[in-house]
């Protein structure tokens, strides 16, 4: 059981939180449940610049300690983004003698390729 983050690494170096959104503050599934993204009639644009780009799971025992900006959809960013979600992840996961225990979350990845 846990709480679901999915995370997209775009082709432009932009990083989106896509689940929790605005819409879904928390995802929490149980063990051996399957979950689909997204449900009902979301879709998504294919936006250029053309190149690979990658979807990360994240399950934790908690959700991650992130704040959608008032008056958006879902959180995004650079590196600085992406540095915020891996020291989110570091806490709930916890450190076990300085390293993020491994035991306490687990992470799958989809990549996929945007062409002209």
């Amino acid at each position: 059981d846990g709480y679901v983050t999915l995370v997209d690494l775009g082709t432009d170096g932009t990083v989106a939180m896509l689940l929790p959104n605005e819409d879904q503050p928390s995802m929490q599934i149980r063990a051996g449940q399957r979950l689909a993204y997204p449900a009902g009639d979301i879709a998504f644009e294919a936006l250029p610049p053309a190149g690979g780009g990658m979807v990360r799971a994240f399950l934790t025992d908690q959700p991650l300690d992130i704040t959608i900006p008032a008056g958006e959809l879902f959180a995004s960013g650079g590196a600085a983004f992406a540095t915020e979600i891996t020291e989110a992840l570091k806490r709930a996961a916890g450190l076990d003698d300085g390293a993020v225990r491994l035991d306490s979350w687990g992470t799958a990845s989809v990549v996929y390729e945007i062409t002209n």
